[in-house]
């Protein structure tokens, strides 16, 4: 009796691919540390609370892959900004409630952020247009821009790899 052929596992042929995202991944979150670390004195902690504020309250209306026609000027009216939790700042990040609980209330403190009555907060678009983020968005769209097409690239060569390839 032989030895049984090794079976074509998807997971381990993509696993070069998924790396290579994940690299990518991990310079674009370098990048943004870098930009935008200064406002929040380089506390990862606030600036990750701050990313998960300002994505969660327009994921409703942002979720396609071109830019919202409704945004002026790339940012979308507050008043399509939806609230978030403090909660659901935790969840999403796994950060301690009362690690984004202390975040969020400097990040009011100090006007990144607004609260809106007890229904949670919101990052609001005068914020987003404060000339020191403005700066870190133009810094950061090479990389951005970069980033994308190089996982774009590894997606095609993959998806044509993959198509080529007979799996027994």
């Amino acid at each position: 009796m032989g030895a049984a052929s090794p079976k074509h596992d998807p997971a381990i042929d993509d696993l070069g691919t998924a790396r290579f995202a994940l690299s990518k991944a991990i310079d674009l979150h370098l990048t943004i540390a870098r930009v935008l670390g200064p406002m929040f004195e380089h506390d990862q902690t606030s600036l990750l609370v701050f990313l998960d504020l300002l994505r969660a309250s327009v994921s409703h209306v942002n979720a396609t892959a071109r830019p919202n026609e409704m945004a002026t000027s790339g940012l979308l009216p507050d008043g399509l900004r939806r609230p978030v939790s403090m909660r659901g700042v935790s969840q999403r990040t796994g950060l301690p409630y009362e690690t984004v609980r202390r975040h969020t209330l400097r990040l009011v403190e100090r006007g990144y952020c607004d609260r809106v009555g007890t229904q949670g907060f919101i990052v609001p678009a005068r914020v987003l247009n404060r000339p020191e983020i403005r700066r870190a968005t133009l810094s950061a769209a090479p990389v951005i821009t970069r980033w994308a097409a190089a996982i774009q690239g590894a997606s095609d060569t993959e998806g044509a790899a993959a198509g080529t390839q007979a799996c027994s």
